[in-house]
């Protein structure tokens, strides 16, 4: 072959290399369409607390979507699903009841939109804690007394508790507990005593009810202090007239009054010597 078609046969290849690429480049997007994105959710808000047993859960809508699935689950990781629900709205209202002091999470997507024939990704996973069914009231300070402590506490309305149990503790975990009791009533006396100048910590949970389950919550825990150790009374002299207190004198004082006593003493011997 003459050397003179070498680059004309060079270019060519070159054009039907970039042609080829083109055309792969031009179909790569049909072969996998991106998901759109999920939606916004709205509230319950992410980390809430408190949230009622009975939620309203809302999201932002999603373009053109017209039916979404919520998830709710008691795991980040959707395995223990409580409910999985499809709605035509962007607002749903659990007809049921979550457990109180139970943590939740729960995600939306898009399951039908006419411009799309596959459903949208998932949201972002929110999380949050329902309402405990005991709420503490007192104490949660200081100075607490020592002897027949009182504690308060309420429950939700709707529930009628009929037995509780009440933990003290010397920590936040309660593994170092000092007391445990139970109580018929809202209000407890502790019969013993507590340290002086002690941080507690307490929490109470219901343990029977009439004729409903009993929620397997403890309530949120409440710290508190005892009062300090009492300044013993003062053992200084009194005055046996008046009752005031004697003022203390100087060691110097004292010696130099004893060295004139002394000195009196003397001058009187002498003079009763010379009078002999």
């Amino acid at each position: 072959m003459n050397k003179r078609f070498y680059p004309l046969i060079f270019t060519a290849v070159l054009m039907l290399a970039a042609v080829g690429l083109s055309v792969c480049v031009v179909r790569l997007p049909a072969l996998a369409s991106p998901q759109p994105p999920g939606a916004r959710l709205l509230s319950p808000n992410n980390g809430g607390i408190d949230i009622p047993i009975k939620p309203t859960f809302s999201w932002s809508p999603w373009e053109d979507a017209t039916k979404y699935q919520l998830d709710l689950a008691s795991d980040s990781e959707f395995k223990q699903m409580v409910i999985t629900a499809t709605i035509n709205a962007t607002t749903y209202e659990y007809s049921g009841q979550l457990d109180y002091g139970t943590s939740y999470f729960w995600r939306v997507r898009a399951i039908e939109m006419p411009s799309q024939n596959i459903p949208s990704d998932w949201s972002s996973t929110f999380d949050f804690e329902t309402k405990h069914s005991v709420q503490l009231l007192k104490p949660n300070g200081y100075n607490v007394p020592v002897n027949r402590a009182q504690f308060s506490w309420d429950h939700v309305s709707g529930l009628d508790a009929t037995i509780y149990q009440i933990d003290f503790a010397r920590d936040s975990e309660f593994n170092q507990i000092v007391a445990s009791a139970t109580a018929t009533s809202t209000v407890y006396e502790y019969p013993g005593t507590l340290d002086y100048g002690t941080h507690y910590y307490w929490r109470v949970k219901i343990i029977e009810m009439r004729g409903q389950s009993v929620p397997p919550d403890w309530s949120w825990p409440l710290s508190f202090s005892t009062e300090p150790i009492p300044t013993p009374p003062s053992t200084e002299a009194t005055s046996p007239s008046y009752g005031l207190q004697s003022p203390s004198t100087p060691l110097w004082i004292q010696i130099a009054i004893a060295i004139g006593v002394i000195l009196v003493v003397s001058i009187l011997v002498l003079v009763f010597k010379k009078k002999r």
